[in-house]
């Protein structure tokens, strides 16, 4: 769990200002969401995910991170949970061999299957600064492609598992080859209405996200959550923007009973002084800005808000 640093109120005006700014109908993008192959087509696939064969119907599957479930005909030495990259073709389910239930995007046929990543991280530069992935899942990774992310960069990449790395010839460390990189998002955020209707989560720093459904938390709820961010999704159409594919959620800690936190954001700075100064006299019933307790609001509480500074 997450310790939140600004009250959800916040969050949630900045919210509806947003919803008001951006309320125009847009076009309908459909960037990272899985979308089922038409009968009668026959598309190439080059995918990394994962396999599944937890459908008691005696189908092999795999599932992409942004949810797309395909049915796969050729799975190799791999087993369920493995995550692999998959080349060859796909088709409709309504063109499948296979009477799979659980494939709502279509079948790969005719593939080859080989090792794969899948998974968060953090962007470092290891040895004659060559970008690698120091994995969430343990382990680090030279990588093949790093977009426009810097050290620090917290992303989610997908790719091929190349035993030594070919990137840095001298670094013996294994590969992520021929990777999709996208930015990862995890932190507390408030759920809140967003542009044409559709369900936002603002986060901390007022970025905000289209998602879709979050298991059952409503509007003016607050989430520790995790996922990717695509630049522009159609989850609600026809609002586009960025998008998150959430990944996992759970619960914020309520805020710290920090000493001297006089407006309750988390910290303790300049923005208690101003309170302390907006409500300076005595106190006729309880003063939140009388954080010394002395039955007053003066330059004592002041010098306490200083000796607990956080910035």
């Amino acid at each position: 769990m997450r310790v939140r640093s600004q009250r959800p109120t916040v969050r949630i005006i900045t919210a509806m200002l947003l919803a008001a700014l951006l309320g125009a109908p847009a076009a309908l993008a459909t960037t990272g969401d899985p979308v089922p192959i038409p009968p009668g087509e026959i598309l190439p696939i080059n995918l990394c995910g994962t396999l599944r064969n937890d459908v008691d119907d005696g189908c092999w599957y795999f599932e992409t991170h942004n949810g797309g479930v395909y049915t796969i005909e050729f799975t190799g030495s791999f087993g369920h949970g493995d995550r692999v990259c998959v080349l060859g073709q796909a088709v409709s389910t309504a063109d499948c061999v296979l009477s799979c239930a659980g494939a709502a995007i279509g079948c790969i046929i005719n593939n080859s299957i080989s090792a794969g990543f899948v998974g968060p991280g953090t962007v470092q530069f290891g040895a004659q600064i060559c970008p690698r992935l120091v994995a969430d899942s343990g382990g680090s990774y030279e990588l093949d492609n790093l977009g426009a992310f810097g050290s620090g960069s917290r992303v989610f990449v997908t790719g091929r598992l190349q035993a030594l790395s070919d990137i840095c010839p001298t670094v013996e460390e294994p590969a992520i080859v021929n990777n999709t990189i996208e930015p990862y998002f995890e932190g507390c955020a408030t759920v809140a209405p967003g542009p044409q209707g559709c369900t936002t989560l603002v986060a901390e720093d007022e970025s905000y996200y289209v998602i879709g459904d979050l298991g059952g938390a409503g509007l003016g709820d607050e989430v520790d959550v995790a996922g990717v961010v695509i630049p522009e999704s159609s989850v609600c159409a026809p609002a586009v923007g960025p998008a998150l594919i959430v990944m996992g959620t759970g619960a914020c800690e309520p805020f710290p009973d920090v000493p001297g936190d006089v407006n309750g954001d988390g910290q303790v700075n300049f923005g208690d002084i101003l309170v302390v100064v907006g409500q300076w006299g005595t106190c006729v019933n309880l003063c939140p800005a009388d954080v010394n307790n002395d039955g007053g609001v003066n330059f004592s509480d002041i010098l306490f808000i200083l000796a607990h500074w956080s910035g």
